[in-house]
């Protein structure tokens, strides 16, 4: 209660405004909520994700109603629960993100790939690699599924590596 007559004392004088602070409060949250995601070691399952979404929501409907009783306990609900926000957002952008991926059953398979390079090579010691944006895939082998092959990635990261030992200069790309 003391909390709250201060608050609302310097409110009135211009200094301290109960309602910025809360906000910019959330929006620090939200932002740790994202940083903590990109300390995992793997991304959770998007089950996983829908029930801590639902438990943050929950918290910010209770933040709702103490919104008017207690500052201290709305602070208390309101940070870790745009915290688990942020952290939710940024799992479902990143299995969204990952959702296109060539099918296990055709990583060895041999496929052609026309398209144009989407980025400027980077070279290394090790290696190179660019960004590929395909505009067709042509498979080598006959009697392809052509509905995977309309489900495949229509941007590829390329790499290859020197081989063991060999620090010479990777040839440039044709």
């Amino acid at each position: 209660a003391n909390l709250t007559k201060c608050a609302r004392c310097l409110a009135s004088h211009g200094i301290f405004s109960p309602l910025k602070f809360i906000m910019k409060s959330a929006i620090l949250a939200f932002v740790t909520g994202v940083f903590l995601l990109q300390m995992q070691a793997a991304l959770w399952t998007w089950q996983s994700f829908a029930l801590a979404l639902a438990g943050a929501v929950v918290g910010l409907v209770l933040c709702q109603t103490l919104l008017r009783t207690s500052l201290f306990l709305n602070a208390l609900l309101r940070l870790p629960a745009c915290a688990v926000l942020g952290f939710c957002w940024a799992g479902l952008f990143a299995l969204y993100a990952l959702q296109a991926e060539l099918p296990a059953e055709w990583e060895l398979r041999e496929v052609d790939v026309v398209g144009v390079v989407d980025s400027l090579p980077f070279r290394s010691e090790q290696g190179s690699s660019f960004q590929f944006a395909v505009e067709k895939y042509v498979p080598v082998q006959t009697g392809s599924d052509e509905a995977v092959l309309r489900n495949f990635p229509r941007r590829l990261a390329l790499s290859w590596f020197n081989s063991a030992g060999d620090s010479r200069h990777v040839e440039d790309v044709k």
